[in-house]
Formats: structure tokens, C-alpha cells, sequence
């Protein structure tokens, strides 16, 4: 089980570490060149602001990720504060969702710019991706929230 926890860990900190460096290295640069190239300042903002957004819940997700394995890791998976971190990533793979959809408007101009209607659509379905995921979180929630109480009856009608 170690083994499996520690190749997650790795896993978080190096995708952590890619968004981190696409984001300093992207978007530190919009949103003018949205703003010369199509005119709608208030898309292109929203763009950038929307990205922005989407990576620091990334991020956030990220620490959230982190501290569920550290409950693992220490047998706890099955506790409060777990249940509680599992609820607040939930909310932060949300955010990285609504984040995302703030980039709708820019990517249907571009869409209808480029007359790519195909573009729109895969601009749609990275919304819906953490969309899926929080939900699959919500879940998951749920049945944590179901095994404790089966383990707190377990072990009040043990003692």
C-alpha cells in the first residue's frame, strides 16, 4: 500500500508542477493578444480570469489530493476529517469547472473565427470533465459517509 501511495504523491506533485509552469508560462501573457486579435475585451478577460481560476482550484485540489493520501496513509480514510476533505475537494474540482466555463465566451469566438464549430464542442466537454469528476467525488462522499456510520454503529455496539 505504500508503494501505491507514494506513486500517487508523484503523480500529484508532478501534475501540481505542469499546471503551475503552464500557467506562469501561458497566461502571464493574455489577455492582449485576445484583446488585438478579436476586440471583445470582456472575453478575453473573463478568458484569463477564468484559467486563472481553474488553476489555483487545481492547485487547491492538489493540497486537498495530498492530505486524503496522508489519511490513508495513516488508516484514517474512514474518519470525520476525511469525509470533510473529501466534501472540500468535491467544491475545489467544482471550481476548477467554473474556472473553465469563464472560457466559454473566448472559445466561441475563436470557434466562430476560425469557423471551427468542433472547437466549441471541445471547449464544452473540458468543462464537463471536472463536472464528471466532482460528481464521481460526490459519490464517493456519500459512501465514506455511509461506511463511517457503519463503523461508528460497529464500534458502539462492540463496546
Amino acid at each position: 500500500m505504500r508503494f501505491r501511495t507514494l506513486v500517487l504523491r508523484v503523480m500529484l506533485v508532478a501534475a501540481a508542477a505542469v499546471v503551475a509552469l503552464l500557467a506562469f508560462g501561458l497566461l502571464t501573457r493574455y489577455p492582449q493578444p485576445l484583446i488585438a486579435e478579436f476586440h471583445a475585451p470582456l472575453f478575453a478577460w473573463a478568458f484569463t480570469l477564468g484559467l486563472w481560476a481553474a488553476v489555483l482550484a487545481f492547485e487547491t485540489a492538489a493540497v486537498l489530493a495530498w492530505r486524503l493520501l496522508d489519511s490513508v496513509a495513516a488508516a484514517q480514510a474512514f474518519s470525520v476529517a476525511a469525509v470533510r476533505g473529501l466534501a472540500r475537494l468535491k467544491w475545489a474540482v467544482g471550481g476548477i469547472s467554473a474556472g473553465l466555463a469563464l472560457t466559454l465566451p473566448q472559445i466561441y469566438q475563436v470557434a466562430d473565427a476560425a469557423d471551427a464549430p468542433g472547437l466549441m464542442l471541445i471547449g464544452l466537454a473540458v468543462v464537463a470533465l471536472p463536472l464528471m469528476v466532482a460528481t464521481f467525488l460526490a459519490v464517493l462522499g456519500r459512501l465514506w459517509t455511509m461506511a463511517l456510520t457503519y463503523k461508528q454503529a460497529a464500534g458502539r455496539a462492540a463496546a
